[in-house]
This record gives structure tokens, sequence and C-alpha cells, in this order.
């Protein structure tokens, strides 16, 4: 029987975090929150976690961004 090579044989994964649009949000538009949003997301990075975001990430942050221009807030 063969054998994979060490070298070849992916690390488990420690989980998978799905990135939401109040996330990018709040980084983006430095909200108070942000720094909270930063160290969990360097954490879930360090442990090796997968990133998965919704096809509308862009969309629903931009849409955020811009209510936010709109009414002075950023």
């Amino acid at each position: 029987m063969a054998t994979t090579p060490p070298s070849s044989v992916p690390a488990p994964l420690a989980g998978a975090v799905v990135v939401r649009a109040s996330v990018c949000v709040s980084m983006a538009a430095r909200e108070a929150t942000q720094p909270q949003a930063q160290a969990a997301l360097t954490r879930y990075l360090r442990q090796g976690y997968e990133f998965y975001a919704p096809g509308v990430l862009i969309t629903e942050t931009l849409y955020v961004l811009c209510g936010k221009r709109a009414d002075g807030s950023l």
C-alpha cells in the first residue's frame, strides 16, 4: 500500500469563520469596535481558521460606508 509523504498531507483545519459586513465596516470606518474586530480576526488567523465571506460582503460594506458618509458620521 502506498503512503503519502508528510509534506503533502494537509494540516487539519482549526475551523472556519464567516466574515460579516459589520466587521469590515468597523475596521474601515475605524469605529470604537475596531480593536476588538481586529483582535478577533488576528486570533482566528493565528489559530489556523479559514475565512469565508458571503458574495455580497463588498456590496453590503460599501452600502453602509456610503450611508455613514452621507449622514456625516464618516
